[in-house]
């Protein structure tokens, strides 16, 4: 009788669920050991926080403004060596000068920037340091229109004098009112010149938007139309001159006592001489 040939034991089949316990420990062995040698982010190894950020608002094209910011080393070590950078958008701004930090201290740094870029939109400006950053958001209006100065009006009280005695001089007012036409601020220099000479020089400074009237005093001599320029120089638009214009005009005459006297006596002589010629 041959002997029964014996089969190799079949192994039993695997518990249910042990299977995905054994993935679940690779892959978190795996894990561990990827931890162990990747870096961890930057703002989290250097410690360095940004608390706060301050744009100021109402910013407009080319406005110089202050951005205060906030640093922290929240790190276990002192920090040597670091900057804050100022962007709007991708465009770099400015940057503070190195500075140190010890652990757990808090600092307030200020960068002096100009705002540029496209007006009437949105701007983002970011503060970004050790890897760290924070961004606050802005509209930027259109820039301030520059001063522009005019002569907005030049009145001559009264416009004619004709009541004077002969040779005597004549006092007219010129009311001359400066208009800034910009935004800003400006300073303009006032010359009248008069047919004898400069009579009149004066110094405006006008706010955006402002206008200033001022009298001079005005002397004239002669028995005629007499002129004047008024001209401006610094921070002026058009029209930068006006014309001023005043007549005066002498009473006529009236010979006097003695002169009628004359007048009579040469009469009388001429009556007589023709008398005897005839």
């Amino acid at each position: 009788m041959t002997p029964a040939t014996s089969k190799p034991p079949v192994d039993a089949p695997a518990p249910s669920g042990s299977r995905p316990r054994r993935c679940l420990a690779i892959a978190a062995a795996f894990c561990a050991l990827f931890s162990a040698i990747a870096p961890g982010p930057a703002a989290a190894a250097s410690g360095i926080v940004i608390d706060a950020f301050e744009v100021p608002e109402g910013l407009r094209m080319n406005d110089t403004v202050i951005f205060n910011v906030t640093v922290r080393n929240a790190g276990a070590e002192a920090a040597a060596g670091l900057t804050v950078v100022l962007k709007d958008g991708n465009v770099t701004m400015g940057s503070t000068a190195p500075f140190d930090l010890n652990a757990g201290e808090s600092r307030q740094v200020s960068i002096e920037a100009t705002v540029d870029g496209v007006a009437g939109s949105d701007h983002t400006f970011t503060a970004e340091s050790s890897g760290t950053n924070r961004s606050v958001s802005r509209f930027v209006d259109r820039a301030y229109l520059p001063a522009s100065i005019v002569i907005d009006s030049l009145d001559v009280t009264p416009p004619a004098r004709n009541d004077l005695p002969p040779d005597s001089t004549g006092t007219f007012e010129i009311t001359v009112t400066l208009r800034n036409e910009g935004e800003t601020p400006g300073r303009a220099l006032l010359k009248i010149v008069g047919m004898t000479g400069t009579f009149a020089n004066d110094t405006f400074e006008l706010q955006g938007n402002e206008s200033q009237a001022r009298n001079y005093t005005w002397n004239v001599k002669g028995d005629r139309r007499h002129t004047s320029m008024a001209t401006i120089t610094g921070d002026v638009g058009s029209p930068s001159n006006m014309p001023a214009a005043a007549d005066l005009h002498y009473k006529a005459q009236v010979p006097g006592f003695g002169a009628m006297l004359v007048l009579c006596a040469v009469a009388a002589v001429s009556v007589m001489a023709w008398w005897r010629e005839r």
